[in-house]
């Protein structure tokens, strides 16, 4: 009789086996573009330097380097699939991936610049398509990129076949890694007058896409974008395990994260408005939670 495996690795060998097909497979691609593209591309979002660039470029430059940008991920799905099931590398599927790559930057640098506030119905067309396209250029790459280093290619790990941790540990592991990943890719933004810059034009119904905009990247970066790791994530157990739980605690946790590195920097003082002190942690509370998922994936 074979042994018994803990009841971590059965669940987790049960998912892979019923892997999503179809249109659940196509979702489960674009889940691992998008957190690849926020992964790489979100530090670019928070820079004024890039807006205002996007300000005064000509069409012949916005071209030239989506042109630019649109080859490099070509080569990228040449080398190694914008699916991981893409099969034999023909031109017409490089192609096809290739756009697809540049659709999900264009779509993912949109979504945050209005939960930004960079963008609104008062600013004029031509605004608009310079500030998306411009922001375009390293998400789209991001999203190549996310699949070429960070993609599972399916099946568990070689550590997934270890005996889970209990529910304890792999809380305190969790909330751990959020607070270094949060920690690392906030900070690169933090020291910056964007957050405040962002924060003080920010309307309230801004900050609450912003939350729910971070709650939902923090999930499909964990959960759904099939990210290297993502074996071990389905072989623990316990209480706070669960997605929507772990997503909230997380998230929580990278707002914390957020408000004591804004303190520790002083952009941030105990007498500001309650008003202020929210909307800077809430602004930096995005990057963190980008940060917080990718850090709970390498433990």
């Amino acid at each position: 009789m074979a042994p018994r495996l803990p009841d971590g690795i059965r669940i987790a060998r049960a998912r892979e086996v019923t892997k999503p097909v179809g249109w659940a497979r196509e979702l489960d691609t674009f889940a691992r573009a998008f957190g690849g593209a926020f992964l790489f591309g979100i530090p670019l979002l928070y820079t004024q330097e890039t807006w205002n660039i996007g300000t005064y470029l000509d069409a012949g430059q916005l071209m030239t380097m989506l042109v630019v940008t649109f080859a490099a991920v070509l080569a990228l799905a040449h080398v190694s699939g914008f699916r991981s099931d893409a099969g034999k590398h023909r031109f017409a599927s490089d192609l096809e991936q290739g756009i697809e790559a540049l659709a999900v930057g264009a779509v993912g640098s949109l979504v945050v610049l209005l939960a930004l506030g960079r963008l609104g119905p008062g600013d004029p067309p031509d605004q608009w398509i310079r500030f998306v396209a411009l922001q375009t250029v390293p998400l789209s790459v991001g999203a190549a990129l996310g699949n070429a280093f960070l993609a599972e290619g399916g099946g568990l790990g070689g550590n997934d076949q270890k005996r889970p941790p209990s529910a304890a540990r792999a809380l305190a592991t969790d909330v751990g890694a959020t607070a270094f990943g949060a920690f690392f890719l906030a900070f690169n933004i933090a020291p910056t007058e964007e957050v405040q810059l962002l924060a003080s034009e920010a309307s309230p119904g801004h900050l609450v896409a912003l939350i729910v905009l971070s709650l939902v990247i923090g999930y499909a970066i964990v959960f759904e974008a099939e990210f290297l790791g993502i074996g071990r994530r389905r072989a623990q157990t316990g209480p706070f395990q669960r997605p929507i739980i772990e997503t909230t605690l997380s998230y929580c946790v990278s707002l914390a994260v957020a408000a004591g590195m804004l303190f520790l920097l002083g952009r941030m003082e105990l007498g500001d408005p309650i008003r202020d002190l929210v909307a800077q942690t809430v602004v930096l509370g995005l990057p963190a939670t980008v940060g917080g998922a990718a850090g709970r994936l390498v433990v």
